[in-house]
């Protein structure tokens, strides 16, 4: 029987000594492997042995290894004992192999890659990790000069006045307020509304004004009311404010406050719900807004910009050339003030 052979059927009679016959078996590969080295180290010196085979210093040296292998007894009593000494004398060779290759391949590992020439082009290919890096980089780049434009709404229009969550509505902020469809705006924007009103109602469609100029206490009333109805299904005090704030705007922090903004929806389709974006008039007041300088303040798709869920309802005057700019290439406020800023 091979040397393999009773090791492993000493391995199935005696379950719980499996990590010696793991160990042994390791060792048996790494002498075999070993020979190799050692056959090509000494193949040159070669002595004759008594039976006149001749055979190298390797193949002699190996051939009495091995044997002492062989030679162990392989029964229950003895096997730990024998096997102890051959353990210490090779096992942990072994395993210092293993951790240096194990080393030299992180190593390699973490070792760059060369670039690479294209002649033809007489331009540098950077492998696909470098790219990446350098891709991440101007990334960065761009959002951290983004994050340094401050916006004073003090240089602005009065029309591209900027109100979100990071500018609230100015303390001496004042307004002249207008009655237009029973609600108030500011007086500045009432014939460019009429007029829209007037166009959409040309077109067919059936739209009111829902929400007009807001007084901060009315949209704290707002907030309040939203907040209750979260935590009624609840929501904790935090968690509740945080849904709310997706779709009412915070204490002075609302477009409502300035009579600059309007909620128009369809009298077919009252609720502000995201339904409402399919409707008839909200389709028209979208594409046509623009031609009257007003905007969709809240749109899809960029929310984590407005900080808003989409208000396909929530129109916001900005001028025509503003309105115009935005609505065409599908930007926010925030967007074009950057650019605006940027520009002048």
């Amino acid at each position: 029987m091979k040397i393999r052979e009773k090791i492993i059927s000493y391995g199935k009679k005696h379950p719980k000594s499996k990590y010696i016959i793991i160990t042994l078996l390791v060792i048996i590969i790494f002498v075999e492997n070993l020979k190799k080295a050692l056959l090509a180290f000494g193949k040159k010196k070669t002595t004759e042995t008594a039976g006149g085979e001749k055979m190298s210093e390797g193949e002699e040296w190996y051939k009495e290894y091995i044997t002492s292998v062989r030679n162990i007894e392989y029964d229950s009593d003895n096997v730990k004992q024998q096997f102890k000494p051959l353990n210490r004398a090779t096992v942990i060779p072994v395993v210092l192999v293993c951790v240096s290759a194990l080393c030299a391949t992180g190593l390699a590992g973490k070792m760059k890659v060369p670039k690479k020439v294209n002649a033809s082009e007489n331009q540098i290919t950077v492998i696909e990790e470098e790219a990446n890096i350098v891709k991440n980089e101007s990334v960065h780049t761009t959002s951290k000069i983004q994050e340094e434009i401050v916006i004073d709404n003090d240089l602005l229009p009065w029309y591209l006045i900027l109100i979100n969550d990071d500018y609230a509505v100015p303390e001496e902020y004042e307004v002249e307020l207008v009655s237009v469809e029973g609600k108030q705006i500011d007086v500045r924007i009432e014939e460019s509304l009429k007029d829209m009103l007037k166009a959409a109602k040309t077109a067919g469609m059936n739209a009111k004004i829902c929400s007009g100029y807001r007084t901060a206490q009315k949209q704290e009333q707002l907030v309040k009311k939203d907040v209750a109805k979260y935590k009624a299904k609840g929501y904790d005090e935090k968690e509740a404010l945080e849904l709310t704030y997706l779709g009412v705007a915070p204490v002075n922090h609302s477009e409502h406050q300035t009579g600059l903004a309007v909620d128009i929806v369809s009298v077919s389709h009252q609720s502000l719900d995201a339904a409402h974006a399919n409707t008839k008039e909200a389709i028209w007041l979208k594409e046509h807004c623009k031609e009257y300088g007003f905007i969709v303040r809240y749109m899809e798709g960029k929310e984590d910009i407005t900080n808003r869920k989409a208000e396909s309802w929530h129109f916001r005057y900005v001028g025509v050339e503003a309105a115009t700019y935005i609505m065409e290439n599908d930007i926010t406020l925030e967007e074009y003030l950057e650019e605006y800023v940027q520009n002048n």
